[in-house]
């Protein structure tokens, strides 16, 4: 479900494809002030994120910072990337291709998670394999941290 605040914000930036500072500290303080709780509002952040063309550095740390919160620590097993959000973190990211935005969250995603699903590492691997660690890419799952159930 959605929120309806997030709805309607939603709506009137994709209409103008504009947000000002204004409207991200909304976004941030009273819209997702107890941060993304579905993967539709995830995927509502990476949609505005795609449109808008005036980008500050600080609205993409906040769509990073949501997306990467919400897919390691918002659902069980917390801390792990398990197969279920692996599948929806590869459609959605594959959504937009291979952008910096993309790349980024990807690479916290990682980097953030005590073990992520090796179908994740392996979508991410020809974009990234120079810049993770060795140890997200070599080794059983459960050496990397991730064993699933």
């Amino acid at each position: 479900m959605i929120r309806v605040s997030l709805r309607f914000f939603a709506s009137r930036v994709l209409k103008t494809k504009r947000m000002d500072k204004g409207d991200r500290r909304t976004l941030e303080r009273v819209i997702f002030s107890d941060g993304v709780r579905s993967r539709v509002e995830a995927e509502i952040l990476l949609q505005l994120a795609r449109t808008i063309r005036e980008n500050d550095s600080a609205w993409t740390d906040f769509v990073v910072a949501a997306v990467v919160d919400f897919a390691v620590w918002g659902s069980r097993p917390t801390g792990y990337v398990d197969p279920d959000m692996a599948d929806w973190l590869i459609a959605v990211l594959r959504e937009g291709g291979a952008t910096a935005l993309t790349r980024r969250i990807a690479r916290e995603i990682v980097k953030e998670a005590h073990g992520v699903d090796r179908r994740f590492t392996d979508f991410i691997r020809p974009w990234w394999l120079p810049r993770l660690p060795w140890s997200a890419w070599s080794g059983a799952p459960e050496q990397r941290g991730w064993a699933p159930a």
